[in-house]
């Protein structure tokens, strides 16, 4: 079963006005409830506090973002459905990209 994992920023970036400013919770409870609603049972890693995503801009400078992992397994392929929430994640949180990983799950 495919497992998508969208990495969701804890503050804006660079290109946002209210750059370094926290994303206000409203916004990560939406994205949350969206995903529950469209896939069922929902992991946040970590629940509480952020990871830490580098990535160079394209202007050459190291970034380094606050970020959570919302995890939802399916059993259908939902490429596309992601491909089309990646703009509207993109332009709620006013992020350059938006990571959604995706992987092939087994169940034991």
């Amino acid at each position: 079963m495919p497992q998508y994992e969208l990495y969701v920023p804890l503050t804006y970036n660079s290109g946002a006005p209210d750059f370094g400013r926290d994303i206000e919770p409203s916004k990560l409870n939406q994205t949350k409830d969206e995903l529950i609603r469209q896939f069922g049972p929902l992991t946040i890693i970590p629940t509480t506090g952020s990871l830490e995503g580098n990535w160079v801009s394209p202007e050459g400078k190291l970034v380094r973002d606050k970020i959570r992992i919302f995890r939802v397994v399916v059993n259908f392929d939902a490429d596309q459905w992601f491909a089309n929430y990646n703009i509207v994640v993109k332009d709620r949180f006013k992020q350059r990209e938006v990571l959604i990983f995706v992987t092939e799950g087994y169940t034991v």
